[in-house]
């Protein structure tokens, strides 16, 4: 498993490989429900340092809250649409990480809610997919899914009684990926040094 984001990360560096990077894609959404592996997909995309930090920006369909989330003080703003560009534009702002790519997670039943302050925004735009690339940019979409459905019933059902939404096991294999990228960064560097002394 930890071979994935290495992986992940020559696919995004390599990007006559990767067709949909070539086309000018400036965000990616990854459409998906509770227990389907999003959160560690997310992690692994971090950890290639060029997908940006791709999150649940706007998880709770509130705008309080996306306030409180994104740091902007109550009453800041002088109305509503002020106040949602300023959320929108901060979540762009922390989403790329200087990688130029602003990854987004959206669950279903927080899309309807979303949308609709995109609306408010964007009113000019026909269409949901015009009005998220108004906003982040040329984006693709990511739709990931369970096979398995009753066995995400079953994994949903747990958790919510449990309050244990991600295992030991995903946070392990987090930290291992980010070591052993951290350790093909640096022989990259040590790699790339030693050949301009070469040079």
């Amino acid at each position: 498993m930890t071979k994935i984001p290495e992986q992940l990360r020559i696919a995004f560096i390599q990007r006559k490989q990767v067709p949909h990077l070539q086309m000018g894609y400036k965000s990616y959404i990854i459409c998906t429900s509770p227990r389907n592996g999003s959160t560690l997909l997310c992690q692994l995309l971090t950890n290639t340092n060029v997908a940006g930090v791709p999150d649940s920006y706007f998880h709770k369909p509130s705008l309080n809250n996306w306030m409180e989330v994104h740091g902007i003080a109550p009453n800041s703003l002088d109305n509503r649409s002020e106040t949602l560009e300023a959320v929108l534009k901060k979540a762009h702002k922390t989403g790329p990480a200087e990688t130029g790519m602003f990854g987004l997670r959206l669950q279903g039943g927080r899309l309807n809610y979303f949308m609709d302050q995109l609306k408010l925004l964007h009113s000019e735009q026909n269409s949901d997919v015009e009005r998220l690339n108004t906003t982040f940019g040329k984006a693709a979409f990511i739709f990931l899914s369970r096979k398995n459905k009753l066995e995400q019933a079953i994994s949903c059902v747990k958790a919510m009684q449990t309050g244990l939404w991600h295992t030991a096991l995903a946070l392990i294999l987090q930290n291992s990926s980010r070591r052993s990228l951290n350790h093909v960064n640096q022989s990259a560097r040590n790699a790339r040094s030693s050949n301009i002394k070469h040079d």
